[in-house]
């Protein structure tokens, strides 16, 4: 009796348990229904004008929703959105479960972009699928038209034209595009061997364009007789469009006289430049070959010298001494100057050791005291200062009656300090371990002397 008692009760206790289990397992489902939330879905993207695209989302179920709520589009550059790499854009909106379309501006074009749907109420965030798109590009067509040589004051330059003629009417943001002439020595237009030369002014679609000074050339750039490649190219943020890759190689015609009217014609460029603004080499006076290789005459301090002459310009390293500055071995009138007292009173370079004579032949040859004074005597001398063309310098315009509009450039370059300075052909025979030049500075222009060891520049004459 006591043993049907014993399992009656249990079976009571058993049922009641189960009773309770159900009874919480149904609450639990109820709060997870309750907490379930809405449901957030990312649209796809649909892209608009360029910079432009619209970002869509849709949240349902709002009826379980919190009453203090947020939703709309977050966006990023990095598919972990990043805090500092994410904008958030909120949407107004009330307890519709249409879809919300936010526009979006200011995309780059070439970037990947993440975004995502997104709500946010006061306990829980709930984020749509993660999504992306890019910034496609009709690129206008680049085209790069053929490189014209041309004449100008500033000697020979080549200009190169481009034009941009399908799709370039669509753009109308300026800020974001860049568009000019790239130049290079290399086919593959290595990045440390290209130059850019950016158009300054809007183009409209179809336009031919040239930048606004033309492309002219530039002795930090190119060099005679070298060949180089350029192509037309268009910038949109990160993704840039090119025209063909053209090429021409830039051949120095030989120096100009210049006639202004007095007894010798100058030369329309420096010894060793092949343009009126160009510095050229510098020599002492007699040597025929620089110190320095080939090209780099505006490197200071100098550190490319030629074999034998690593300690430049000085006495040790000139051809006409044993040494010493009281050791001359040519061009010496006063004995205690030259070797074992050596003197041959020649006080005018010799053709042989004329560097204009012998770099350029012909008739060319290194200018007199006498025809430097003739030239400043007969001549305007302005001082110019235009760096937009590396132009810093001294013009000297003859006064000569039926000359007036002629001139020569001789371009500055400070190895003294404020003064730039040309040989003449004649010795100092007052002190002959020296030789006659001229230099020059913003103030004034005269002749004076320079130890034959100096670097100086020369500007040839032709009779």
């Amino acid at each position: 009796m006591k043993r049907i008692i014993f399992v009656s009760m249990l079976a009571t206790l058993l049922l009641g348990i189960t009773s309770c289990d159900q009874l919480q397992i149904g609450e639990d489902e109820k709060v997870k229904e309750e907490q379930k939330g809405p449901q957030v879905t990312t649209l796809d993207a649909v892209q608009g004008t360029y910079y432009q695209a619209t970002l869509s989302g849709q949240v349902t179920g709002l009826e379980r929703a919190a009453l203090d709520f947020e939703c709309g589009i977050e966006y990023s550059t990095s598919d972990s959105f990043d805090k500092n790499n994410t904008i958030r854009i909120r949407v107004d909106k009330s307890y519709s479960e249409d879809a919300y379309t936010i526009p979006i501006s200011d995309i780059r074009a070439g970037q990947k972009y993440y975004y995502r749907a997104y709500y946010i109420n006061q306990q829980l965030d709930y984020y749509g699928e993660i999504k992306s798109f890019s910034f496609t590009w009709n690129a206008p067509e680049v085209i790069t038209l053929n490189a014209e040589l041309r004449e100008n004051r500033f000697g020979d330059s080549y200009v190169l034209f481009t034009s941009f003629s399908k799709g370039f009417k669509d753009l109308s943001d300026q800020e974001r595009q860049y568009y000019g002439i790239q130049i290079s020595a290399t086919a593959d237009f290595d990045e440390d061997k290209t130059y850019e030369q950016p158009c300054d002014f809007f183009l409209q679609s179809g336009d031919t364009i040239q930048s606004s000074t033309g492309y002219h050339y530039d002795s930090r750039l190119l060099r005679f007789g070298t060949r180089y490649y350029y192509r037309a190219y268009f910038k949109l943020d990160d993704i840039t469009s090119y025209g063909e890759a053209k090429t021409f190689s830039f051949d120095w015609r030989g120096p100009r006289m210049i006639d202004l009217g007095l007894s010798v014609k100058w030369a329309d460029c420096n010894l060793g430049g092949y343009s009126m603004r160009e510095f050229g080499d510098y020599f002492a006076w007699g040597e025929t070959e620089t110190y320095y290789e080939t090209g780099y005459a505006s490197d200071f301090p100098q550190n490319h010298w030629k074999a034998g002459y690593s300690g430049g310009f000085t006495w040790s390293n000139y051809k006409y001494c044993n040494g010493s500055e009281t050791t001359l071995t040519k061009y010496c009138n006063i004995s205690s100057y030259g070797y074992n007292g050596f003197t041959d009173n020649n006080t005018t370079l010799l053709p042989q050791d004329d560097a204009s004579h012998a770099i350029w032949g012909g008739n060319w040859r290194i200018p007199t005291i006498q025809e430097f004074q003739e030239l400043i005597d007969n001549c305007t001398l302005t001082w110019t200062e235009d760096e937009t063309y590396g132009m810093l310098g001294c013009t000297v315009t003859s006064n000569k009656p039926g000359y007036e509009d002629c001139s020569i450039f001789l371009p500055w370059h400070g190895l003294y300090g404020m003064y730039c300075a040309y040989w003449s052909s004649s010795l100092d025979t007052d002190d002959p371990n020296n030789a006659l030049g001229v230099n020059f500075s913003p103030n004034e222009i005269l002749t004076t002397n320079y130890p034959r060891i100096s670097e100086v520049y020369i500007r040839p004459v032709c009779p």
